[in-house]
């Protein structure tokens, strides 16, 4: 049985590694950033009607400087978008109806990059349904159809995936360590 164990372990240890490696540019919505290390992409209920905060939009994986970036982001009835702060005059559009965002020097998206924090309003309590998402996804006047960034210096275009954040996710997902889940098998 220990033998068993070891085996899987190793076999997800492989695939965990390879998977983490792909390393696909994504842009996505997120609840918390704490000291620039964007952590929650899922809360676990709505705190409250009334309730403002803010919300980042952030580029992954893309490791490039970026000069550029566009999606759209739709908000669920549940949240009520007040205002975008990308950091940059240059903004066409906002993030409901789609946004395209320039900045006159380039931005690190070496790390995951704050593309924008939004200001939004909470118009629920607890959870009046589950998995309510917010999704990232191409902007709709853009003529690519592609959610993208727009790499410096050689300004290449740098297609991304757009990415869901959850409110009352069905499965909460909870923070851990290895060791806990090794004390699972032990």
């Amino acid at each position: 049985m220990r033998k068993v164990l070891v085996v899987s372990a190793l076999l997800i240890l492989v695939l965990g590694t390879s998977i983490a490696s792909a390393q696909v540019p994504n842009v996505q919505v997120y609840f918390t950033s704490e000291w620039g290390a964007y952590g929650k992409a899922s809360i676990e209920e709505c705190p409250g009607v009334g309730v403002l905060d803010t919300i980042y939009v952030v580029a992954n994986n893309f490791n490039m400087w970026m000069s550029a970036v566009e999606y759209k982001v739709e908000y669920p009835p549940e949240v009520i978008w007040l205002a975008d702060n990308t950091g940059s005059d240059i903004n066409i559009g906002t993030s409901p109806t789609g946004i395209a965002t320039s900045w006159p020097l380039p931005q690190n998206a070496f790390v995951p990059f704050a593309v924008n924090k939004v200001t939004i309003m909470y118009n629920c309590v607890g959870c009046p349904r589950l998995d309510i998402p917010i999704n990232v996804v191409p902007n709709p006047t853009a003529i690519s159809g592609e959610v993208q960034a727009v790499r410096w210096p050689d300004t290449a275009l740098i297609t991304a995936v757009g990415m869901q954040s959850l409110i009352c996710p069905t499965v909460p997902v909870e923070d851990t360590s290895w060791g806990k889940i090794k004390a699972l098998y032990e």
